[in-house]
């Protein structure tokens, strides 16, 4: 049984995996009431200097982006916990300009919208049990 257990050991390690990475969004988990329904429409609008590597040779690089997304979030109850649904849609718009060898350059991105949906839930912690906006009445 040891030599099995050993053997076991050895292979998990030796077997090759897979990392994933997680998308952390904020009040993902955030309780609310049933029924809330949130729509975000946020822009944002960035400029100035980009520090590059002093042996580049690239000089005087100046960038403008544009990002903004528009998202939808409602709360439901789910087997009794609180679970958020959302469904976000971002975008992405920018422009570097700068100097490459003593030649100007110029390069424009468009950050191709792509949707994502999400679902987070409530599961081990105790104290986020769904609840109403309204109390509920007894009778």
């Amino acid at each position: 049984m040891y030599h099995f257990l050993i053997l076991l050991l050895v292979v998990g390690i030796a077997l090759p995996t897979t990392g994933y990475g997680q998308d952390l969004t904020p009040r993902t988990y955030w309780p609310a009431p049933r029924g809330t329904e949130i729509i975000v429409l946020g822009y944002a609008y960035q400029t100035g200097d980009v520090v590059t590597d002093p042996s580049l040779p690239i000089v005087g690089v100046d960038s403008e982006i544009s990002s903004g997304v528009l998202a939808w979030q409602k709360t439901l109850g789910h087997f009794g916990r609180t679970t958020n649904f959302q469904i976000e849609l971002p975008y992405a718009d920018g422009t570097t300009r700068g100097d490459v060898e003593g030649l100007a350059s110029r390069r424009h991105e468009w950050y191709r919208p792509h949707m994502a949906i999400r679902s987070g839930s409530w599961w081990f912690d105790r104290k986020a049990p769904a609840f109403s906006a309204r109390p509920e009445h007894q009778s």
